[in-house]
């Protein structure tokens, strides 16, 4: 066969179970069946995996949406190493309001500490890399 994959790898082997049953084949038209449902099943299962991850990021992007434009100034200090204490005085805000709304940010963003807070946000693009 001059265009049929390399002997070895998985194109090769759904290649030969596709073409079955001829009499070069070494599977039974019973295999090649279940190869085939097999096959179908796999691809089903990518479709909603790719379907379920549209959503989860759809829905990701709509609860940043709900972020206020203050906790959206905490993120940004957060994510230039900014302590509670250093935003505070830099938004002239107390230490717990600074608290109360990094809590809001791992609460929204789903997030359990402000690492994981902060490369979230540089996922979702809420944060952008400065050149």
């Amino acid at each position: 066969m001059p265009n049929s994959p390399q002997k070895g790898n998985l194109e090769h082997f759904v290649h030969r179970a596709t073409a079955c049953p001829t009499e070069n084949s070494s599977f039974r038209p019973s295999q090649c069946i279940l190869i085939s449902n097999f096959l179908e099943i796999i691809q089903l299962w990518f479709i909603f995996a790719f379907q379920l991850f549209i959503k989860i990021n759809t829905l990701m992007i709509a609860r940043t949406q709900e972020l206020t434009a203050r906790e959206l100034e905490v993120l940004k200090l957060l994510s230039c190493g900014l302590n509670s204490k250093e935003i505070s005085e830099r938004l002239y805000i107390s230490t717990n309001t600074v608290e109360y709304h990094r809590k809001q940010l791992l609460r929204k963003m789903e997030a359990r500490n402000a690492a994981e807070l902060i490369g979230k946000a540089y996922r979702m693009n809420i944060l952008k890399v400065e050149e």
